[in-house]
């Protein structure tokens, strides 16, 4: 099967916001008087749905997960926009569009909030459609997935999803597409290495994966 279409996550995929993020929770953690995390802590224990990470470090007894949930999306708010695209991001996707490829972005970013990112970092002009949450508690974004496919009239098995969690993996999966991973977003190797996914530890190399794939070099 030839790729024809690329799958993206966009946290920690093509967005580098993960110190912006562990930032924003040593805000809510200092808070509610718990211990602060860091890159490593954060990124082993980081889980989706969101709510299981967040059950690990609250009692929801004392303080219900929505009101954490927004208080973490305040401190988020206010580094994120000191944030940039992951290295190699736009050179990327001006190489897969390039090779004709269909790209999008399905996310659990709130969709207003992630539209105005692509436009400010002037990558919006790559995407062929993006899905985005509804609010701004992260979600699984599996059905959205497949309903924008469908949309879009595109085999799961012509698709590449790329993403930084295992998350994503499952969604590949659910899907029936192609899946790598990138191991420098949110969640770290080792994890990532658990699913059996392909790893790349370069944005760089998600065009000569699908070249490769397309030509027959990798089945």
């Amino acid at each position: 099967m030839q790729i024809n279409t690329v799958l993206w996550d966009w946290n920690g995929t093509l967005l580098d916001d993960l110190d912006a993020a562990v930032a924003g929770m040593n805000e809510l953690l200092a808070l509610h008087g718990r211990s602060l995390t860091n890159r490593e802590e954060y990124r082993a224990m980081i889980d989706i749905p969101v709510e299981n990470y967040y059950r690990k470090l609250f009692d929801f007894r004392q303080t219900p997960f929505e009101e954490l949930a927004a208080g973490f999306i305040q401190g988020y708010d206010r580094r994120i926009p000191s944030a940039g695209l992951m290295p190699g991001a736009e050179e990327t996707l001006r190489r897969l569009q390039e090779m004709g490829m269909r790209q999008i972005i399905v996310s659990s970013f709130h969709e207003r909030t992630l539209l105005a990112y692509l436009e400010r970092f002037g990558i919006a002009s790559y995407f062929d459609a993006v899905s985005g949450a509804g609010d701004f508690i992260s979600e699984g974004k599996t059905q959205r997935a497949r309903a924008l496919l469908q949309q879009l009239g595109v085999s799961p098995a012509n698709t590449l999803a790329v993403g930084d969690m295992v998350h994503d993996f499952d969604t590949a999966q659910s899907l029936g597409a192609h899946c790598i991973l990138i191991p420098n977003g949110q969640q770290p190797a080792e994890k990532l290495r658990t699913t059996g996914a392909r790893i790349a530890t370069s944005l760089f190399q998600i065009p000569l994966y699908i070249a490769a794939v397309n030509n027959g070099s990798i089945c």
